[in-house]
């Protein structure tokens, strides 16, 4: 079964509803319940009591009945929602039973190799690739490289052998984040159809660096799209393309002096985006700085 049409369903029925994105305790409920696994063991793998998992499961029950004139219970859910696909860009509904089988990411933290924290999310079934635009030309020219290859090594066998989607490199800055990336790129891009490089700062929104991707991707219809729909697009598309995409300057999500990751206005939604990218075929390596704390501030 393939998660994501599943979990983008459910995120617009309570996004419709609330005007909120699902939070992390109610994907987890949801692709818990996918999985047939109980309250109490969906609550021990996230750290939360089992009481408080099925009382948020309730709600998220009665939520999507109310909106979608149904009974659905953690006892249902999951045969209601098999039995459903969704059709890009709309609410209508049909019976299909042709998805692929699709296990759900796990996460590692791999150890600190010279400060630069590399963080990796795993699909164990990658999509199949095909012929798609590239853009390097926001990639820094590499000038020297020396020291790295262990580190370079490590996560080219992570991509593309052992199929993990979501890396994250930090680090202080000027611990050479942007030259192991580079040097990452040039050594695996061959096994890519679509290998963009593109730098959050130059873009004012999340929003804004979508509808250049699409530009690139020669998909003019999104500009009549409603803003919700272009994180699914946009995923669609990683999921039916092999692609590898470098989002530089990470810290741009974040607003300023914030210990915990609080997106800022405009980016909010990305946080929807790199959840789900950890269920795709395609590559997405995220560079970002970490500062230092003082007094409880983030400088």
């Amino acid at each position: 079964m393939d998660f994501l049409p599943i979990l983008a369903f459910v995120e617009k029925i309570v996004y419709t509803a609330t005007g909120k994105y699902l939070n992390l305790i109610q994907k987890q409920i949801i692709l818990g319940t996918m999985m047939d696994k109980s309250y109490f063991t969906i609550a021990e793998e996230i750290g939360y009591s089992d009481g408080y998992i099925k009382d948020e499961g309730s709600k998220l029950w009665k939520l999507m009945s109310d909106n979608l004139n149904e009974n659905i219970t953690k006892s249902n859910a999951k045969s209601r929602l098999k039995s459903w696909e969704f059709h890009e860009g709309s609410h209508q509904l049909y019976l299909d039973h042709s998805h692929h089988s699709n296990s759900l990411q796990n996460s590692i933290l791999v150890n600190n190799y010279n400060d630069v924290n590399i963080a990796i999310y795993q699909d164990q079934n990658p999509s199949a690739s095909s012929s798609n635009p590239c853009d390097l030309s926001q990639m820094p020219a590499l000038k020297f490289c020396f020291g790295r290859e262990n580190d370079v090594n490590l996560l080219a066998e992570a991509i593309l052998n052992q199929q993990y989607n979501l890396i994250e490199i930090t680090g202080v800055k000027g611990i050479g984040k942007t030259t192991l990336t580079v040097q990452l790129v040039e050594k695996i891009k061959d096994n890519f159809d679509c290998v963009i490089w593109r730098n959050l700062s130059f873009y004012n929104s999340w929003r804004e660096l979508k509808l250049a991707l699409f530009q690139l991707f020669n998909d003019n219809k999104v500009f009549e799209d409603e803003p919700e729909n272009l994180n699914y697009k946009l995923l669609s598309y990683l999921q039916k393309h092999k692609c590898l995409l470098i989002l530089d300057q990470g810290e741009t999500l974040f607003q300023e002096g914030q210990i915990s990751g609080i997106y800022r206005s405009g980016y909010e939604d990305c946080e929807q985006f790199l959840y789900y990218s950890t269920n795709l075929g395609s590559s997405v390596i995220v560079m970002q700085w970490t500062g230092v704390i003082r007094d409880g501030t983030l400088i």
